[in-house]
């Protein structure tokens, strides 16, 4: 895969390795092992709820054909 960015007034492509494998098991996985580790996870509480809240947003925008091109 990849990520389109601009960064000045350039667009820049910047692949991103895609890891094929099911992704609750992975989630799991690390959830685990930060607490057998006693380690931090990428991502806290906070911004995982903000996460979540921009893709419920949009998808209450796309059920509601409200999310324009």
């Amino acid at each position: 895969g990849h990520v389109l960015y601009k960064e000045n007034a350039e667009i820049k492509k910047e692949e991103i390795p895609l890891h094929k494998e099911e992704p609750l098991r992975v989630e799991l996985n690390a959830f685990v092992d930060c607490v057998l580790q006693s380690h931090q996870p990428k991502v806290d509480g906070q911004v995982a709820r903000s996460a979540l809240a921009v893709a419920l947003e949009i998808t209450h925008l796309i059920q509601n054909n409200l999310l324009s091109a």
